[in-house]
């Protein structure tokens, strides 16, 4: 199959970036950041759940934080879904490819708060490691626009584990 600029050069009977002006070697940079889309549409979900599920006496202050999270997690999966995209590479259509491509993910499996919150932070947590994975990838092919893109989303998730651990910290 074709990508997209091959279809436009052939098109137009010319090359529309020089070879060596293409760009760094990104390859498997796709295929990472399809992962990591599909690792933050998984937060985005838990979180939301959580949001809706939640009782605790702690329940306004992180119903709160848990709305602005769902809401980060969506803005994240549009951003690193439109990286994909400027790599030349279709994102998945349906929730079976975003699914089979889920590097890991911890599923919440009882109702009681701090079991939910404990879940969810380690998944932020993970999902930190997984984003410093690609921004080195990215950084050293020189892809400034995706490692800035994981510096963001990383500082988010650590900042996010951070403030859960210090709802449920014991005094």
């Amino acid at each position: 199959m074709q990508s997209l600029l091959e279809q436009l050069e052939g098109e137009h009977k010319k090359e529309l970036l020089p070879a060596e002006e293409s760009g760094a070697d990104v390859s498997g940079m796709p295929e990472r950041l399809i992962a990591l889309s599909s690792l933050v549409r998984e937060l985005e979900t838990q979180a939301h759940l959580i949001h809706v599920n939640l009782e605790a006496p702690y329940f306004f202050g992180v119903h709160s934080f848990l709305q602005e999270q769902y809401e980060e997690h969506q803005r994240q999966f549009d951003r690193v879904a439109e990286l994909v995209r400027t790599l030349d590479t279709f994102m998945p259509m349906c929730r079976l490819g975003l699914t089979d491509a889920l590097p890991c993910f911890h599923d919440i499996k009882s109702y009681e708060a701090r079991q939910m919150l404990l879940t969810y932070m380690a998944n932020l947590e993970d999902c930190g490691a997984f984003v410093k994975q690609i921004w080195s990838m990215a950084h050293e092919s020189k892809a400034i626009d995706i490692a800035h893109e994981c510096e963001g989303i990383a500082h988010s998730c650590y900042a996010g584990a951070w403030k859960i651990k210090a709802c449920l910290r014991k005094s």
